[in-house]
């Protein structure tokens, strides 16, 4: 029987407390206001802090939030999801996987397959053969990225999770809130607890929409202009009321 994929989860979500530009509770309610998501997880690099006040306080905006972090391994950049214990960064791809199994939780090659980017199989900033992935254990890999996924990559990134025989998920990779559910992980359920069953069964599709370029755009201003002397600058002067607005 075909399941019904129901549920509508962001994994890769980024805040202030890492390099994104909104914090918790501005995530939530943007969540709350402009999607239908059931499930989000803040995915901050190297750091659980933000995480685990969003899994606190999803409640009162009708959501679920996963506690999980980006790991920057020595191999690339690993998802750790369910987790209660940040992860140290510059760890071996092997270690990082075991350190978040020993923990109950789900570890998800990021962007997996991206050249340009700290992928597990790319070309930086290691290596890794898909058959020593397959036998670290890897739980899923992120076939969809919103920010960053072209359609080879895509192809090529559903492949390896056929050949590595993992689940395979979407994610918005959003650095500021206009980015929000653009990359998704649909599931059946609608639950975090749901969620995890489908990661652990392969029952999870991802979809969603490439970043337009407004969206890039947006990205560069919050990433690398905003917090300049120049962005501040120019953001008293030009921008738009709510960018100007106290964060």
């Amino acid at each position: 029987m075909t399941p019904s994929y129901t549920g509508k989860a962001d994994i890769h979500i980024h805040s202030k407390h890492s390099d994104g530009s909104a914090s918790i509770r501005e995530i939530l309610e943007y969540v709350q206001k402009y999607t239908d998501l059931n499930v989000v997880a803040i995915a901050d690099h190297d750091t659980l802090a933000g995480s685990l006040m969003a899994r606190d306080i999803a409640h009162e905006y009708g959501l679920e939030a996963v506690p999980a972090m980006e790991v920057s391994s020595r191999h690339g950049h690993i998802l750790a999801l369910y987790v209660e214990w940040p992860i140290p960064a510059g760890l071996s791809a092997e270690e990082t996987i075991a350190r978040i199994h020993e923990q109950g939780g789900i570890a998800v090659a990021a962007h997996a397959v991206e050249p340009f980017s700290a992928s597990l199989l790319a070309i930086r900033p290691h290596v890794i053969a898909p058959w020593k992935l397959k036998q670290m254990g890897v739980d899923g890999l992120e076939a969809f990225n919103a920010s960053i996924t072209i359609p080879p990559m895509e192809w090529l990134a559903h492949l390896a999770a056929r050949y590595l025989e993992v689940a395979v998920t979407g994610g918005s990779d959003a650095h500021y809130l206009g980015t929000i559910g653009r990359g998704i992980t649909l599931f059946p359920g609608h639950t975090a607890a749901d969620l995890k069953t489908a990661l652990l069964q392969r029952r999870t599709v991802p979809a969603g929409t490439r970043y337009a370029l407004r969206h890039y755009a947006g990205h560069v201003w919050h990433r690398r202009i905003s917090h300049t002397r120049l962005g501040m600058w120019a953001a008293q002067r030009f921008a738009p009321a709510y960018a100007r607005a106290a964060r």
